[in-house]
């Protein structure tokens, strides 16, 4: 793996502990870092840089090129920006399929049935619509 150069390093760093001063420089608390979030916050550094330059390397591997390069980085960043909302917007589209799904299917029943009954018929439109405004949500975000 290639040497950093100190000076994109150091100015990366610079620019980091810059905004954090800035931010610090409020006129409310917290006026500084306890030595226990510093190291918990380079922890958490560590793990996201790992995490996209693994990522990085996965990506220069499908696309069979010979080094990673920052354009690797730079998606690898994206995806693993977007995976937590991703998992979630997911998860809001899961449930609006489901309650569609279980709505149409309920409504279906109702309609076909010779004297429906109107709370079977309620439940069917709200399960319909609300599925569907959350899916149309989790796609809409994505």
């Amino acid at each position: 793996m290639p040497n950093v150069p100190e000076t994109t390093s150091d100015a990366g760093i610079a620019r980091v502990l810059t905004t954090l001063r800035t931010s610090l420089a409020g006129k409310h608390a917290p006026r500084d870092f306890s030595q226990e979030s510093v190291g918990a916050l380079l922890e958490r550094q560590a793990d996201y840089v790992e995490e996209i330059g693994v990522e990085a390397i996965l990506l220069a591997r499908r696309s069979r090129a010979d080094v990673v390069s920052a354009s690797d980085v730079e998606r690898a960043d994206e995806l693993v920006r977007a995976g937590v909302r991703g998992r979630r917007l997911a998860g809001v589209e899961a449930l609006g399929g489901l309650l569609a799904g279980a709505g149409i299917a309920e409504l279906f029943t109702v309609l076909s049935q010779h004297h429906p009954s109107t709370l079977g018929y309620v439940l069917a439109a709200v399960s319909t619509a609300l599925g569907s405004m959350l899916l149309a949500y989790g796609l809409a975000r994505r």
